[in-house]
């Protein structure tokens, strides 16, 4: 295709028109689906022969709904982009020892606007399709059939999403930041994808939605905080404190329904004879419920040892950030 072929393409009314039309989850949904085209020749063979030693009882507890229709749902996919993700880190913190840091401003100002805005499109959406669906507390099935395909795709754009915030430890790295590349934040980077992954390969919606709306939420203002914090508006300095604070509450708050996803409506079920696994599987909610309890811990610890530093700071006269600002 040559340059005259594609700038006809886009200046094409029915192009543009298709263009605007199409939702941030299925232009994603096709961009993974031309990457993997392309990725294929290169990892397809791999992958097969890896792929025999994935437990035959993880593939099936694969969804019968929406699943198929979503790309990226291979395990050994996404245990190669996390791991990919673990190895560059590694290799980029050791490349720039021999490097001086990079000004990565403007590449920081786009990721998290970018962010900031797709966090709150899944949000308010994954909100709007729970009422939509007339979701409740608990006891919200994955609606099969084109009825629950916008909440599909969305908790998969919740999934994919976590690729992008890769690039939060990219450009600790380019600034030599190393201190911020600590256990919590690669821990918390690499296995929130293979959790979400997870979710959306055995119930692509559910009890899903609400775990993946908090999340978002908090990112708006995690985000948001980055982004105008990084343009110099020095009236949002007082939000940085209560990021971690949100992200612990959100831990609270997905504990409590994982703990009823998990526990006590299967009770509740097996009480009145039903089925526990009709509505929603109980072991997303068991995987979950541990997990966040990970999240709190670490998370916890970096808030008390923060305080602690900020404290130290001030008694020894002028904050972290103004001391940098000296030097």
């Amino acid at each position: 295709m040559n340059a005259k072929t594609v700038l006809d393409s886009l200046t094409d009314k029915s192009f543009l028109l298709k263009a605007l039309q199409t939702t941030p989850e299925d232009a994603f949904i096709y961009g993974v689906v031309q990457l993997g085209e392309v990725l294929d020749p290169f990892v397809g063979n791999w992958t097969q022969n890896v792929g025999k030693l994935i437990p035959a009882s993880l593939l099936a507890l694969k969804s019968p709904h929406h699943t198929d229709e979503l790309p990226f749902m291979n395990p050994v996919h996404v245990i190669m982009v996390a791991v990919l993700y673990l190895v560059v880190i590694f290799l980029g913190v050791n490349v720039m020892k021999h490097f001086q840091r990079f000004d990565v401003k403007q590449f920081a100002l786009g990721h998290n606007i970018f962010l900031t805005a797709l966090s709150a499109y899944m949000a308010s959406g994954l909100a709007y399709e729970a009422y939509r669906s007339n979701y409740g507390v608990l006891g919200n099935p994955v609606i099969a059939g084109d009825g629950g395909i916008r909440m599909a795709k969305l908790c998969w754009l919740f999934f994919i999403s976590k690729i992008p915030e890769f690039a939060d430890t990219l450009i600790m790295v380019l600034k030599k930041n190393n201190r911020q590349i600590s256990f919590l934040h690669l821990y918390h980077h690499s296995s929130v994808l293979l959790v979400t992954w997870f979710c959306v390969f055995v119930a692509p919606g559910g009890e899903m939605w609400y775990s993946a709306a908090v999340n978002s939420f908090v990112h708006v203002i995690m985000y948001g905080y980055y982004f105008l914090s990084s343009l110099g508006v020095k009236q949002v300095a007082f939000v940085k404190k209560y990021i971690t604070q949100m992200q612990m509450t959100q831990f609270v708050l997905n504990m409590v329904q994982a703990a009823g996803v998990g526990y006590l409506y299967p009770a509740y079920a097996r009480l009145f004879g039903l089925d526990p696994t009709f509505v929603y599987p109980p072991i997303i909610g068991q995987i979950q419920i541990f997990y966040m309890v990970s999240m709190l811990v670490l998370f916890a610890n970096f808030y008390i040892q923060d305080r602690k530093r900020e404290k130290l700071s001030r008694s020894q006269g002028g904050s972290v950030d103004e001391k940098k600002k000296k030097l």
